[in-house]
């Protein structure tokens, strides 16, 4: 979900406040934080490169 949000979200700033959004989800549904952390990093770093 985190990687086709980097799609969708062209502007930086809307993009991360989507990922906030999305990280806060999951951990609401008690995903373990460390995965989410995880994953929420990992679309970070694709959208760097």
């Amino acid at each position: 979900q985190a990687l086709r949000c980097n799609r969708i979200c062209s502007d930086s700033q809307d993009r991360n406040s989507k990922l906030k959004d999305l990280q806060n989800a999951f951990l609401r549904l008690q995903y373990p934080p460390h995965i989410v952390k995880e994953q929420i990093n990992k679309a970070n770093t694709h959208t760097q490169r």
